[in-house]
């Protein structure tokens, strides 16, 4: 079995990998600012929080890769964490033999 460190190594390829501190956003599906969206389309206000984080780092270093965590409060997670989570599964599966 793999250190915490080994796996870390492994899923990053080398490189340096740590959450970045306000990563995480939780969107209140009922506020003011997301509901007008949130009726028309599910995961509307995780979609609009997760651009928003992005807007904020978009000037972060080519070295990192910036992957935003946007939650509702009600549920729904923007796209591009489903998929990034998705990989991040498989490939703790292949490393790990675990499925």
């Amino acid at each position: 079995m793999m250190s915490d460190d080994q796996m870390a190594s492994h899923l990053s390829h080398g490189r340096q990998v740590k959450p970045w501190p306000g990563m995480s956003q939780f969107a209140s599906t009922l506020a003011d600012s997301y509901v007008r969206a949130s009726s028309t389309s599910s995961a509307a206000a995780a979609e609009q929080a997760a651009y928003r984080k992005s807007m904020k780092y978009a000037d972060l270093s080519a070295s990192f890769q910036f992957q935003p965590i946007a939650v509702e409060t009600l549920r729904p997670i923007n796209d591009s964490v489903t998929d990034f989570l998705d990989r991040l599964g498989q490939m703790i599966s292949a490393r790990t033999n675990k499925f």
